[in-house]
């Protein structure tokens, strides 16, 4: 019995020491809580332009050879796309040119030989308006390889379509902070 008495008198001093350790401590308030607002906002937006990609691809005897003979369907198919397009609606632009020879295969005691050479550029049409992307490619058709064509939206619809989405953004924000 008296053990009993002992460790009832022990705990209770230890249950008594608590609030006085803790007042003790140095305490800090916590720090504020934080709220955030988030939102999405989406917007279907139309393609409002079409970049059709295409290539020459040419060979001749020589380097020379290969490359005026690439130049000169580019030059025809470029004159063609801009007789068929109406003026402001397309910006061609030359892409990537290269020339390489084509070489046989090495036989027995023998080296490798050129027997060739292949030069091709690559066009990209960007038109302003998608729905001339038949006229495009049918104009083109005689003198390019068609390697193809995307639908987009434009940089400067994308910019207008942004300020508009932003905006929306805003107002939806502020219609979740008032509530």
């Amino acid at each position: 019995m008296k053990m009993k008495k002992i460790l009832l008198a022990m705990s209770l001093a230890a249950v008594a020491s608590v609030p006085a350790a803790a007042s003790a401590a140095d305490l800090t308030a916590a720090p504020d809580a934080e709220i955030t607002l988030s939102t999405t906002v989406t917007r279907t937006v139309p393609n409002d332009e079409a970049v059709l990609t295409l290539a020459v691809t040419r060979q001749g005897a020589t380097a020379k050879d290969a490359q005026k003979a690439m130049l000169t369907v580019l030059n025809q198919g470029m004159k063609a796309l801009r007789a068929a397009l109406p003026a402001g609606k397309a910006v061609l632009q030359s892409g990537s040119l290269y020339t390489n020879p084509n070489y046989s295969q090495a036989k027995k005691g023998e080296g490798v030989k050129i027997l060739n050479w292949t030069s091709r550029e690559e066009v990209r049409v960007t038109l302003k308006d998608p729905s001339l992307a038949g006229e495009a490619i049918d104009a083109a058709n005689r003198y390019f390889e068609f390697s193809g064509l995307q639908f987009r939206v434009s940089r400067d619809a994308s910019l207008r379509n942004r300020s508009d989405l932003m905006a929306d953004a805003m107002a939806d924000l502020g219609a979740k902070a008032a509530v």
